[in-house]
Parts: C-alpha cells; structure tokens; sequence
C-alpha cells in the first residue's frame, strides 16, 4: 500500500484491523466505496459501546503508521465523527460511529435505538467491511424512518440508490419489501415511516413511551447526555489546547508556528511551570532528589526524579492550570501547551530500562484532569523522532504514544488531532488548520 495516501485500500485496511481485534460494528446503510466516493459523503456505523476503545486505537495505530493526518470529534454521548485528511489537505474521508440510533421524530417512543435493543439483530457477515451487518429487515426499516428523522428526499444524494437496493433485494421480508415499494415520493415518507416505525416496535427495537414509568425512565437516561452537554460546554471554555508527542516530534515549532496564525490569542505554554514554578515543587524537590538517589544509588536527572514522583506532581500541576485558565478568561488568552497532565499520567519515559505505561493510579486521577478544548497529537516515524532527539528507543516511543493516547480514550476532548510531522512545517500548519477548523463548521 502506497505510503501517505488516503484511498480505498487504507479504509479497507482500517476496518480490517478493527475487525481483527473483536470490535462490533455494522454498517447502518448503503455507501459505495471507491477512491471517489469515499471523499463524498459520510459512512455511518453503528457500534457496540464497549468496542470504541479499541477500535479508535486500531484507528491511531493504521493512520500513524501510514503517516496519515486525522481528528476524532466528540459531540454528541452516542457519536464519535472521525475525519481522514487525504494528503493534499482538501478532502476528508468522514467516518462516524454510532452507539445509539435516533428516532426523536418518531412520537411516542424513547429519542434512541439503545445498543441493547439492537445488538440481537446484529449478525456475523464475512462480506461486509467490517465482518458484521444489521437484519437486512431492520436495515430497510430503520432507512425509511431515517428519511423522515432528517427530512430527506428520495431524489436526492444516495436516497434514490439506496431504495433502489432496498427494492431489488431478495433479503428482504415480504412485509418489509412491500413497504419500501410504497415510497414512490417524497410525500409518502411519512406514512412508510410510521408503518416501518411500528415494525421496530413489534421487533423490541424502538421502545414505546406508554406510561409514566417509561416516562421517567427517559428522563432518567437523559441526564448523561446533559451532564455529556455540560462537560462539552466547560472543556470548550477551557482554555488550553494541549499538544503532546515525544521529545522530537516537532511540538513547539508547530505551537510557534501555530500562535497568532491558526490561533490569534494563542500563546506558547511550557506544561512544566505548571508544577516547577510551585512554591511546593520547590520545597518538596530536594528532599524527593535524595531520597531517590539514596534508593538508586545513582545521580538522576531532574527529569527522572520528575517521572518517579509524577503522582505528586500531577496535583500540583493541576492546581496550576487552574488558576492560569482563571486568569487567561479575563485577558481572552488560549494557552498552546507543550505537554499536558497526561504525561504525568505515564510513567518511565524518562528511563532507559523501564516499560513505559500508564501510573496504576492513573484512572482514579484522570477525574480531576481538566479535559482541555482540544489535543493535538504528533507523530512521525521513530528513526525521524530519534534522529531528532535520542531520548527515547523505538518501543519506548510506541508504548509512550500508546499510553498518551489512552489517557485521552479515557479523557475524551470534544476535539483530537492525530498530525505527521515528518513533512514541512507548512504542511503541518495546514493539516492543524484543516482540521481544527472542521469542527467549528460543522
């Protein structure tokens, strides 16, 4: 496969090795895929929640290693939008991943298809991109209700294709078949919506909202996506923009690169004041480097001693962004940090000999991590990192950019930026531009 191209050929890799690793995740409807169509257009998948994890680090893993810019989105609870920039930085290949359908036009059912509901009706599929599909029945009859959820019409965009499909198919039910028959305009949408509608229900797909139980029930599950709306609204008043890789992978020429340009109020930020700049970094360093050094029975580098006593440090330096983002929503600033939390976060970096990981006290930490309004990710081939700055070996490298990359699974920014630095620096002004941007238009 050609190197730094996005085509066919990577989507089909990429969905390869999600498969690979025992992701569930089904196409919800009909998208050609070709080297044209993949740029047109969104493919939607619906997935089993416990599977984004690991399917978004088969993504990181396949585009890095293919030297490909990308950016997952976060906004919506039930939704992950990802965007592969094609080389020449104008197009972009959308993904998006769904772990709930939306049915809030249908009246008097739940606003969602839960993954509960549906998961009975995924099936095992070798023919499918992605090693699994939906009922052909409930495929057709959740495209007809989608028609109606986003006010579509039959003669536009994939719409006339897709029923085609639909209609030329012998997969399909005798009830589900006559139904999709019936939408001949746009004026019958309507009615095959509330037919295929109460087919979902009959299946104990959709579910009704009869009573005041499941009236209350709904309310009940909403309030993670208001607490998902509040957590969104707070990390974009955040005002740090974390840019984190190893040491060499061109994070502050891009921040210098970045401020005043991409960002007109950025500023560049070294993470380490955050912590050595404390008046307790200060008292509590000399006593933490000769206990260290008595135990190791060797000098450490400032560095190394920083690593070994980073579960301190990591509260200290939370403190610290605290206050700087106070003072920076006064004088409208946005601080382009170089580093972040998460790398105080992972542990044995610093070290020669060690493994590189996340703290085992790392998730109960993570919680009072502020989530930053965005991450940039820089990545380059570990011969390009090292030639630059010889601090870490190639598997080092990959453990770290795995671990920094789990820390922000778990952290989830409404916005991560995965960049290739072994390029211009122009080029990766372009990629952050591009992509950064994306989500405001959206």
């Amino acid at each position: 496969m050609t190197h730094n191209v996005v085509n066919t050929l990577l989507i089909k890799d990429l969905f390869s090795s999600i498969s690979a690793r025992g992701c569930i995740l089904a196409p919800i409807r009909f998208k050609p895929l070709d080297d044209q169509a993949i740029f047109e257009g969104d493919y939607d998948f619906v997935i089993a929640p416990a599977s984004v994890p690991e399917a978004l680090r088969a993504t990181r893993e396949i585009l890095t290693q293919h030297g490909i810019d990308f950016a997952i989105y976060r906004r919506k609870p039930g939704k992950v939008r990802l965007a592969i920039l094609s080389s020449d930085k104008s197009k972009q290949v959308i993904i998006e991943f769904w772990q709930e359908l939306e049915t809030s036009k249908l009246p008097g059912t739940a606003s969602a298809i839960l993954w509960q509901d549906l998961e009975p009706y995924i099936q095992i599929d070798p023919d499918s991109i992605t090693g699994y599909r939906m009922a052909y029945d409930v495929e057709a009859a959740y495209y007809i209700c989608h028609l109606l959820e986003k006010n579509k019409r039959i003669d536009q965009g994939l719409a006339p294709t897709r029923l085609r499909l639909y209609r030329e198919s012998n997969a399909l039910s005798d009830e589900i078949a006559t139904l999709v028959t019936s939408v001949k305009s746009n004026a019958d949408i309507a009615k095959a919506a509330a037919s295929a509608h109460d087919y979902l229900i009959n299946q104990n797909i959709v579910r009704r909202q009869a009573d005041i139980t499941t009236t209350l029930g709904n309310i009940v599950k909403k309030l993670p996506y208001a607490l998902f709306k509040l957590r969104l609204s707070i990390a974009r008043s955040h005002r740090f923009i974390d840019f984190i890789g190893p040491d060499g992978v061109g994070k502050t020429s891009l921040i210098e690169a970045a401020a005043g340009s991409i960002f007109p109020s950025g500023r560049y930020f070294r993470f380490k004041k955050t912590y050595r700049k404390s008046v307790l970094y200060a008292v509590v360093h000399p006593v933490l480097k000769r206990c260290y050094q008595e135990k190791n029975e060797g000098k450490l580098a400032k560095n190394q001693i920083d690593d070994m006593s980073s579960g301190f440090l990591f509260y200290i330096a939370i403190i610290g962004i605290f206050w700087r983002n106070l003072v920076s929503l006064l004088i409208g600033r946005i601080y382009l940090s170089d580093r972040s939390p998460a790398d105080l976060l992972v542990a044995g970096y610093r070290f020669d000999n060690k493994k590189i990981a996340m703290r085992p006290s790392a998730v109960k930490d993570i919680r009072f991590m502020p989530t930053p309004r965005a991450v940039v990710h820089l990545h380059a081939p570990a011969e390009v990192i090292t030639s630059r700055k010889k601090e870490m070996n190639e598997q080092q490298i990959n453990q770290y950019q795995a671990s920094i990359f789990d820390v922000y699974l778990i952290k989830t920014p409404p916005i991560y930026i995965c960049i290739n630095t072994n390029c211009s620096i122009e080029q990766s002004m372009q990629a952050l531009n591009k992509l950064i941007n994306k989500n405001r238009s959206d």
